[in-house]
């Protein structure tokens, strides 16, 4: 599944998703950037959208690419999950318009 940000960039795509320990439900998001996917950030599930087979997060690639680097292949430590929250609840969200992606983005 790709991902594009709320502003309809292409960020990479979905490479993992974490899930809350107590409720089960979905709370990050680990994306694939880059050639190969070789690069990881991680982003909220909340406020996210299905666009077809693909993800569209509620912040912007811009803010998902300045993401504190984690060690996604594990799980996330309390100290990696508040650097993130920390990083993005100083953000922005939401749509800035309802454009959908562009087709045939990559």
């Amino acid at each position: 599944r790709r991902v594009y940000g709320c502003d309809g960039e292409v960020i990479g795509l979905v490479v993992g998703v974490y899930d809350d320990s107590s409720t089960g439900r979905p709370v990050w998001i680990a994306v694939g950037m880059g050639a190969f996917s070789l690069r990881t950030a991680v982003v909220p599930f909340a406020g996210a959208l299905s666009w077809g087979t693909d993800v569209v997060v509620a912040h912007d690639r811009e803010t998902v690419l300045a993401a504190p680097p984690v060690d996604f292949l594990v799980s996330l430590v309390p100290e990696d999950e508040a650097r993130l929250v920390e990083h993005y609840a100083h953000r922005p969200t939401g749509f800035a318009s309802p454009r959908p992606p562009t087709e045939g983005s990559t």
